[in-house]
């Protein structure tokens, strides 16, 4: 890898709330990376404590000043906020709840928001930030809702109302499927376009061929599923064995027309979610990393990777073009094809012709996306759009 992931911590107290989200952190890192059989694993952290060396500045990076009196008095920590300021760094200022942000966030950082610390349970919000701001989980957050209506209905239309409060973007088919479309159609290029399936294992679940459907689906196109299971189901859905569950219990729920959740379990039931939603996107875009790297490594000489998940073959042994890669998780939209067409004004290729390809996983895609994806690259012949390699 030809960039590296880079996070400076900056403080000058607080070493408790220091430790404990550089530790958070390295754990996320680790459950995205080192789990997941791909080159992508040897990529490289460097997490440094109130320096800023002048060779990581050319990775991606990001900066966490923890907001303290000290901190906002020190010459030392000024100094760094302003070289992360010339560096272009991404930076969240971080406050304890209830101090005052204007006696502990330094004049160059007060118009930026920051991040308040409440307990250590703020650490998961915390890392999910800095984890999205590197790129490495996904800003543009889409879940596809699947249960059983006849007992699960109330759940899912909670989780509906709590996970787009929080920025998700949420298919439930109830809402979502227009009168005179065709529901499978419908269905599949939902699930295709949010490239992650959240399944409720209410008592009946296991009667829907519906939800085996969707899940068989999600498992053939390399998504993410989290299996959302109550207390009180006794028989799991089929062929979902080794599929990863996180089971309700008894005391976290209530019941009014339908189970709900209670308070108490949904702050910890997001986190799982979107830790997870972000961890399936990457291992799919993985998936279709290993796909292209397996069909075409021995076939050129260098072999780059370039960032925002862009690939870079050059040096045909076979006289092939070289070729510029990238890839989506979901449905391809006009925006992939713009990094597609303007990577190469960056790497600068001296040959007459470029190669540029769009791989996705997506099985059904919408004709009208189909006919806007044509009307982009009409005029560019050396652009297409393809499925991965079987």
């Amino acid at each position: 890898m030809n960039s590296n992931y880079n996070i400076f911590l900056i403080y000058e107290n607080l070493r408790e709330i220091v430790d404990v989200v550089e530790e958070n952190i390295k754990l996320e890192l680790k459950k995205r990376f080192n789990n997941i059989d791909t080159t992508f694993s040897e990529k490289f952290f460097m997490i440094q404590h109130n320096e800023i060396k002048e060779e990581y500045i050319n990775g991606t990076c990001i900066a966490l000043y923890f907001g303290s009196k000290k901190a906002c008095e020190s010459e030392k920590c000024n100094s760094l906020i302003d070289i992360a300021f010339e560096s272009s760094f991404y930076i969240i200022p971080i406050i304890k709840k209830g101090e005052n942000f204007y006696d502990i966030i330094p004049q160059q950082l007060q118009l930026i928001k920051a991040f308040e610390w409440e307990d250590n349970s703020s650490k998961n919000e915390l890392t999910l930030k800095v984890l999205e701001n590197l790129g490495l989980s996904e800003k543009d957050r889409k879940v596809f809702i699947s249960y059983r209506r006849s007992d699960g209905l109330g759940m899912a239309n909670q989780l509906l109302d709590i996970l787009t409060r929080q920025g998700f973007n949420v298919f439930l088919d109830k809402y979502d499927v227009d009168i005179g479309k065709d529901v499978q159609k419908e269905i599949y290029n939902a699930i295709d376009d949010k490239a992650f399936l959240l399944v409720l294992e209410s008592p009946k679940a296991h009667e829907s061929e519906w939800i085996s459907k969707e899940i068989h689906y999600a498992l053939r196109t390399y998504m993410a599923v989290l299996i959302i299971k109550w207390y009180n189901t006794t028989i799991p859905i089929e062929d979902t064995e080794d599929l990863l569950r996180i089971e309700i219990k008894e005391d976290e729920l209530y019941f009014d027309k339908y189970y709900l959740l209670k308070e108490d379990i949904i702050k910890t039931l997001i986190y799982k979610i979107e830790s997870e939603h972000s961890y399936g996107l990457l291992r799919r875009r993985n998936v279709l990393i290993q796909s292209i790297e397996k069909e075409w490594t021995n076939s050129y000489r260098q072999f780059i990777y370039l960032n925002n998940w862009v690939l870079y073959f050059k040096e045909s042994r076979n006289e092939e073009l070289n070729r510029i890669i990238t890839i989506t998780p979901r449905i391809p939209q006009s925006y992939d094809l713009y990094i597609l067409d303007n990577i190469s004004e960056e790497i600068k290729d001296p040959s007459d012709e470029l190669e540029k390809l769009l791989f996705h996983q997506a099985y059904s895609i919408d004709f009208k996306q189909q006919e806007l994806l044509k009307w982009v690259i009409k005029e560019k012949l050396n652009i297409q759009v393809l499925i991965p390699f079987r």
